[in-house]
């Protein structure tokens, strides 16, 4: 029973998902690389021809990488669609922020009479 203690059980299971990749990344088994993870694919007759530490630094290499992340694309939770980002959403054309410098203080109008006194006087 002590080898379903939790922390065993977490250890457990990132071996299992670190062996999954592992596979993904010699295109065997269950799991397929995605786009951005291509470089790393290598075939298993390759991969048989590697020593020790070659195969070590390609997996550490593989598991490391956070592939090619484009900031101006968004891409929905199930992730069936993709958009780009639009920073000027919402704007005119050729519309842009001032600088906070060019920003000017306007002065209150002094000698303005209130509204009821404009009425009473007619």
């Amino acid at each position: 029973m002590e080898n379903y203690r939790s922390g065993n059980i977490h250890q457990q299971i990132l071996k299992s998902q670190q062996a999954e990749r592992i596979c993904a990344m010699r295109d065997m088994g269950n799991l397929t690389l995605a786009p951005e993870f291509l470089k790393h694919k290598t075939n298993i007759d390759s991969w048989s021809a590697l020593n020790d530490e070659q195969r070590s630094r390609k997996t550490h290499m593989f598991l490391r990488d956070t592939g090619n992340f484009n900031p101006s694309i968004v891409t929905s939770r199930d992730g069936h669609r993709t958009a780009f980002k639009n920073p000027s959403a919402g704007r005119k054309t050729n519309q842009c922020t001032r600088k906070r410098a060019a920003r000017t203080r306007t002065s209150t109008k002094t000698g303005k009479r209130p509204f009821m006194e404009e009425i009473t006087h007619l």
